[in-house]
């Protein structure tokens, strides 16, 4: 009998709960803010994120291609909080792996040839289509370019802009 009291006194104080005393609050009075007039973007532009974190802006100098340059992850990323964590994830290993993957078949492209790709071309037939490595879709205006002087692929915009 004793433990069917303690449970309805258990189940009352449950069910009241607390109460939270009331906080006074001042009440301000500014004008409300008058929305700006906002230009419509067109619907082709890509959002770009922002962050400590991101790669620096493509120019007509020639940069590394890193993980974080094709449009898919910036998609994600640019979401922001939880969604740029699940979704910029994903993107941003399978791009790195792409990355190693063609420093890998340079590797062993110079450990069978004794040298490495000479052209542009040479690297897309003799290391991208060889290995059947897919080059992600960049920002539009931006292209890959491969460096043979330091054998690297590189990413730049060739208008300029």
């Amino acid at each position: 009998m004793e433990s069917k009291h303690l449970s309805l006194f258990a189940l009352l104080i449950f069910f009241t709960g607390c109460e939270v005393p009331e906080i006074e609050t001042h009440q301000t009075s500014t004008p409300a803010a008058q929305p700006a007039t906002v230009a419509e973007a067109p619907s082709e532009e890509v959002v770009q994120p922002t962050g400590p974190d991101e790669p620096p802006p493509v120019t007509s100098t020639p940069r590394p291609f890193t993980a974080k340059d094709p449009v898919k992850g910036k998609k994600s990323r640019a979401a922001g909080q939880v969604a740029s964590a699940i979704g910029g994830t994903r993107f941003y290993v399978e791009y790195e792996n792409l990355r190693l993957n063609i420093v890998h078949a340079l590797d062993l492209y110079w450990g069978e040839h004794g040298e490495y790709p000479k052209s542009h071309d040479e690297f897309m037939k003799k290391i991208v289509e060889f290995n059947n490595l897919t080059l992600p879709e960049l920002d539009p205006g931006v292209e890959y370019i491969y460096d043979p002087a330091d054998h690297t692929l590189k990413i730049y915009r060739p208008d300029g802009a």
